[in-house]
């Protein structure tokens, strides 16, 4: 009787535990093609994280991504040579 009352407060903790990691998220993850930069109760850190994944702090740390991928960005524009003539 004792070690079923034992392996119930056991299983118990170990669910808590477990939910209390998934609720807190004490990892964040940083993809591909970005950077996180990592915020100290709302207050920017130096410290920026690459790509992987990273501990952190939960309710003291959170991080915001940013993409670094270069932008391609096309926009209508004319120009003219010295003797105007179109290029």
């Amino acid at each position: 009787m004792k070690s079923n009352n034992g392996l119930y407060v056991v299983s118990i903790l170990a669910l808590l535990l477990l939910l209390l990691g998934i609720f807190f998220k004490p990892f964040v993850i940083v993809n591909a093609g970005e950077r996180g930069v990592v915020m100290e109760f709302g207050k920017v850190q130096a410290q920026v994280l690459g790509e992987g994944i990273h501990p952190i702090i939960p309710i003291v740390n959170s991080v915001q991504k940013l993409s670094v991928r270069v932008q391609k960005e096309q926009i209508p524009a004319k120009s003219a040579s010295k003797d105007i003539q179109d290029v």
